[in-house]
């Protein structure tokens, strides 16, 4: 691994736990193991650190979903694709963008900030297609990103307190994340197929 790869890795793991704001050079340089001239020798910021940090997490994104979604040949194989590989995000992703929005937003370049839009294109583009094949009786691109991300999204950031509740419950059992999928599959592809 080179040193600017290992800044990347120990930086998103420290921004997913502690968010921008908390994340301090001095913290990561602690962590990384490495002085300030070899840190500012790659990057001339915090702000540079965290803009890398969201171009790959979501350049890696992306990619995956625009190959897997191409090799697909109908719109509800796609919004499968897509919920598949938004849900097989790994928690510490999930959780770097989502305490990002909950701080507003304020530190997601215009630059960060399209690479959103392209997510959401994607989607649009396949849901456009339902829609003109007739397959989906809905386009609705909000709402449908709201169920997608915020059903998976909120199954990967609650899984350390539901294994704690879980122990005090016999009634309640984690999800999987095959099952979460499944499930989350069924009620897209419901809603998007709703008449009403």
């Amino acid at each position: 691994m080179t040193t600017k790869d290992k800044i990347i890795e120990i930086s998103t793991d420290a921004f997913a736990k502690y968010g921008y704001e908390a994340v301090t050079i001095d913290f990561l340089l602690k962590q990384i193991g490495i002085n300030k001239s070899t840190l500012y020798y790659y990057f001339k910021s915090k702000k540079d650190i965290f803009e890398e940090v969201i171009k790959r997490n979501f350049a890696s994104l992306i990619k995956k979903l625009h190959e897997n979604i191409s090799k697909c040949k109908t719109p509800e194989d796609k919004i499968c694709s897509f919920i598949d590989i938004i849900c097989e995000r790994e928690r510490k992703d999930v959780l770097l963008i989502i305490r990002e929005i909950i701080d507003g937003g304020d530190n997601f370049s215009e630059e960060l900030l399209n690479l959103f839009i392209e997510l959401k294109q994607i989607l649009f583009n396949i849901l456009k297609e339902g829609k003109e094949k007739n397959i989906f009786q809905k386009n609705d691109l909000s709402f449908t990103m709201y169920l997608i991300i915020g059903i998976s999204d909120f199954h990967k950031i609650v899984k350390p307190f539901v294994k704690k509740f879980e122990k005090l419950s016999d009634n309640y059992k984690e999800i999987s994340e095959e099952d979460c999928k499944l499930n989350l599959k069924k009620i897209v592809i419901n809603f998007l197929k709703d008449t009403q």
